[in-house]
C-alpha cells in the first residue's frame, strides 16, 4: 500500500513568515538610531582622546625642548651644568593651553611624578614658599613628568590642584623628553636658572621647606 505525501498547502508557511518581516525591519532601524543617539552622546573619539574637546584633563601632551640637552646630574661633587645654557620648553597644561618654559626672568622648573612621595611631600611645601611670597620674583612652573595611569594619583593635573598650586603648570610626553633636556636622575628634581638663561643649581630629591627656600634664594 503505497503512502501519498501531501505537500505544504502554497501561501501557507510563507504567509506567516511574511507577517514578522515589518518587526524585523522596525528593530533594525531601531538598533541603528539607537548607536547613533550613543555616539552622539560620547563626543566622539576626540574628547575621549584629545582630552581638552571633552571637557577632560590631558596627562601627558607633546612638548619640545630647545638648546642643547644637560648632562645628567652627578650624585656628587660640582654639576658641570652649571653656567651653561638651559633648554627651552614649549608644551601645554593639563587643560590644553599652550604654555612655554624662557628665561627672561629667574626661574624655578619643579619636575614632578604624580606617584613618587617625595613629590608629594614636596609640592606642598613649594605652595607654602608661594604663599610666604618666596616665590614672587621668579617664574615658578611645575613640569609633571614620569606618567603612570597604573599608579597613585593619576591623572596629575588633578593632584597638582589638591595639593594648591596656583603656578604655571607644563606636560611632559610619554617618553620624558623635557624631564632628559634637563639631566632629570631621579624625582622631585628641581632647575634654577637665572634671568639669561643659564643654570645657577639643580637638585635631585626632596630638599624640605629649609631648604628649598635656600635653594631659591641663590637668585634674586
Amino acid at each position: 500500500m503505497s503512502t501519498t505525501k501531501q505537500r505544504p498547502r502554497p501561501g501557507g508557511p510563507v504567509a506567516t513568515r511574511r507577517s514578522y518581516t515589518p518587526f524585523i525591519v522596525l528593530g533594525v532601524i531601531l538598533v541603528v538610531a539607537v548607536g547613533i543617539a550613543l555616539l552622539a552622546s560620547s563626543g566622539g573619539d576626540d574628547g575621549a582622546e584629545g582630552g581638552v574637546d571633552g571637557g577632560q584633563l590631558l596627562s601627558t601632551a607633546g612638548v619640545t625642548a630647545t638648546g642643547a640637552q644637560l648632562p645628567p646630574l652627578p650624585e656628587s661633587g660640582d654639576d658641570p651644568a652649571v653656567g651653561t645654557a638651559a633648554p627651552t620648553l614649549e608644551g601645554v597644561s593639563p587643560a590644553g593651553q599652550g604654555t612655554a618654559v624662557g628665561f627672561d626672568q629667574p626661574t624655578l622648573i619643579a619636575f614632578m611624578a604624580h606617584w613618587c612621595p617625595h613629590c608629594q611631600a614636596e609640592l606642598p611645601e613649594l605652595v607654602e614658599l608661594a604663599g610666604s611670597g618666596d616665590l614672587d620674583e621668579l617664574d615658578a612652573v611645575v613640569v609633571l613628568t614620569g606618567t603612570d595611569e597604573s599608579a597613585p594619583n593619576y591623572p596629575p593635573g588633578p593632584w597638582v590642584d589638591r595639593e594648591g598650586w596656583t603656578g604655571r603648570v607644563l606636560l611632559d610626553d610619554e617618553n620624558g623628553t623635557a624631564a632628559s633636556a634637563f639631566g632629570l636622575t631621579s624625582y622631585p628634581y628641581l632647575v634654577l636658572v637665572d634671568g639669561d638663561g643659564n643654570i645657577v643649581d639643580r637638585n635631585a630629591g626632596g630638599l624640605g621647606l629649609d631648604g628649598l627656600r635656600d635653594f631659591v634664594a641663590q637668585v634674586g
